[in-house]
C-alpha cells in the first residue's frame, strides 16, 4: 500500500477497506484528514487486526490514539510481523463514548529494567521485570525480552497481558507497558510492548496471584 499511486493519499485508506473486513465501510470525505480516516477505519475493522498493532506496534501512537500507530507511523515506520492464530481477542469499541477498551489481565505495578538502550539491529534484546508479592512483599523476577529497539525507560508500569488462553498459553507472552492516568475511567496510556518468552515464567507469574481481569480504557 505505502508504493501503490493514488490520486488522492485518502484513497490508500478506503482501499484498505476492502482488506481488513470492517464492519462496515466507514464514509470518507475529501476533506477529512489521513488520520481521521484511518481512525474512522480502525474504529470498525475486526478485532484480529486490532490485538496486533495494540500487543506488537512497539511505540505509543502520535495520532488520534496512543495505544495503536497513527497513519502516518503505518507508512513510514517499520512494522511487526504477527502470526494471525495469536492475538485475536477483542479490542472492543465503544461508539457512545468513541474509546476503545480491552479485557485483560492486569498488573498495576511492575518494574521494567534493561530494555532503555537500543541494540543490535535486528536482535532482540533482554530485559528484567520485578513484581512484588503483595502478601509476602517478597520480590519475583523474571526475564523479558523486546524484540525492536524502540527503548523502554526504567520505571514502574501497569502491565498487562494478551489473555487468549490465560497464562499458560502461547499468546500469554504478549505483554503491554504504560501508564494509568488518574480519572473516573483510569485511562490507559501505551509506552511499549515486551514478551516474555517462557511459559514457565507465565505459570509462575500465574501462581503469584497477582494479576487481576480488568477492562483497560485505551487511550
Amino acid at each position: 500500500m505505502r508504493d501503490r499511486v493514488s490520486t488522492k493519499p485518502i484513497d490508500k485508506i478506503a482501499g484498505l477497506a476492502y482488506l481488513l473486513r470492517p464492519v462496515i465501510i466507514p464514509a470518507y470525505y475529501e476533506a477529512q484528514s489521513e488520520e481521521d480516516a484511518w481512525t474512522a477505519l480502525v474504529n470498525v475493522i475486526t478485532h484480529d487486526y486490532k490485538a496486533p498493532m495494540l500487543f506488537l506496534y512497539p511505540e505509543p501512537g502520535n495520532g488520534n490514539e496512543i495505544w495503536r500507530p497513527s497513519w502516518d507511523q503505518v507508512m513510514s515506520g517499520h512494522l511487526p510481523y504477527y502470526d494471525p492464530k495469536l492475538l485475536y481477542d477483542p479490542v472492543t469499541w465503544d461508539q457512545e463514548t468513541n474509546t476503545h477498551s480491552y479485557e485483560a489481565l492486569v498488573i498495576e505495578s511492575a518494574l521494567v529494567r534493561r530494555l532503555d538502550r537500543e541494540g543490535r539491529q535486528g536482535m532482540s534484546r533482554r530485559g528484567e521485570l520485578i513484581v512484588r508479592d503483595k502478601f509476602t512483599r517478597n520480590d519475583h523476577r523474571f526475564m523479558i525480552v523486546a524484540t525492536h529497539q524502540y527503548p523502554i525507560a526504567e520505571g514502574w508500569y501497569t502491565i498487562f497481558s494478551s489473555r487468549n488462553r490465560g497464562l499458560h498459553s502461547e499468546d500469554s507472552r504478549y505483554w503491554v507497558c504504560g501508564l494509568r492516568i488518574p480519572g473516573r475511567n483510569k485511562v490507559f496510556k501505551k509506552v511499549s510492548v515486551f514478551q516474555m518468552p517462557y511459559f514457565v515464567d507465565a505459570d509462575r507469574l500465574r501462581t503469584l496471584r497477582i494479576t487481576k481481569m480488568s477492562r483497560i480504557v485505551l487511550g
